[in-house]
């Protein structure tokens, strides 16, 4: 009797001994791959951590890009707002030839001549006209855009920001036509894009140096409406003073300068304005 509970003793021992080893085993397989989870996770963070920080390096270059254009843009506008524009050269006038009278008979007595008739002249001696028509100078014609490839560039660009960057490329290299038509394009691409109020106020900036002021007005005028909170907006309203200064309206440009010190106090777009309502007040 007692040797069979001591076989019973001890197969219940070996018994829970199995079961121990094999939830042990259970636990040391949900480590490892609890273990091998977390390594493929930090891996993955360090991926997204490269790419943070490439994505953080081309948005600073971008943004110091844009602040030197912006500064050189700013020089050559305030420039340009203080001459007037050169009006077109009018090409000269053909002056008519006026042929030479003809002698009338008799009037012409001369050594060895007979009356009417003309002074000898020197064989192969080359007659002169009486008088030499001035020289027309021909413009050669200015080359044509080719809107085509340019609007075709924007929308072949695969993404918004791409679109962006080839339209803002152009302005970058002064081609302002060029510039116009793609960005007018982006905005007919991706009339919701991340980047339509940049575009809206590069339009409006290409307009007042090619003194469009209305169009540059309508530009600057969606920024300040539309995206209100954008950092461009600022911007838009302060040259929205600028456009109506140069279009003859000091009052309203004083008042439009006078609400960017009210709506953006404490900015340095606002002590621009100050300074620049300060110096219209001085000419009314």
């Amino acid at each position: 009797m007692l040797a069979m509970r001591l076989v019973t003793f001890v197969l219940t021992v070996i018994s829970l001994g199995a079961m121990h080893c094999a939830q042990a085993d259970s636990k040391n397989r949900a480590s490892l791959d609890a273990l091998t989870q977390l390594d493929e996770l930090r891996a993955e963070i360090q991926t997204l951590r490269g790419e943070l920080e490439v994505n953080q390096h081309q948005i600073k270059q971008l943004e110091q890009q844009q602040r030197d254009f912006y500064s050189d843009l700013d020089k050559r506008i305030t420039a340009l707002a203080a001459k007037p524009v050169a009006a077109a050269p009018t090409p000269a006038l053909t002056t008519p030839v006026t042929p030479a009278a003809t002698p009338a008979p008799g009037a012409y007595s001369g050594a060895g001549g007979m009356p009417g008739a003309a002074p000898n002249v020197p064989s192969g001696a080359a007659s002169q006209p009486a008088a030499m028509a001035p020289v027309v100078p021909v413009t050669p014609p200015v080359a044509a855009i080719d809107t085509t490839q340019v609007v075709q560039e924007v929308k072949n660009a695969g993404n918004d920001l791409a679109a962006y960057q080839a339209a803002y490329q152009r302005l970058q290299n002064k081609q302002y036509a060029e510039a116009t038509t793609a960005f007018n394009t982006y905005l007919q691409t991706y009339p919701q894009g991340e980047y339509a109020a940049n575009v809206d106020y590069w339009l409006g900036e290409i307009y007042l140096i090619q003194h469009n002021y209305p169009q540059a007005e309508q530009a600057f005028s969606r920024v300040v409406t539309q995206y209100p909170s954008h950092q461009k907006a600022a911007d838009a309203m302060l040259k929205l003073g600028f456009v109506y200064e140069a279009s003859g309206d000091r009052i309203k440009a004083i008042t439009t300068l006078e609400q960017v010190q009210h709506q953006y106090p404490n900015t340095a777009v606002a002590h621009l304005a100050q300074t620049k309502a300060a110096q219209l007040k001085q000419q009314i």
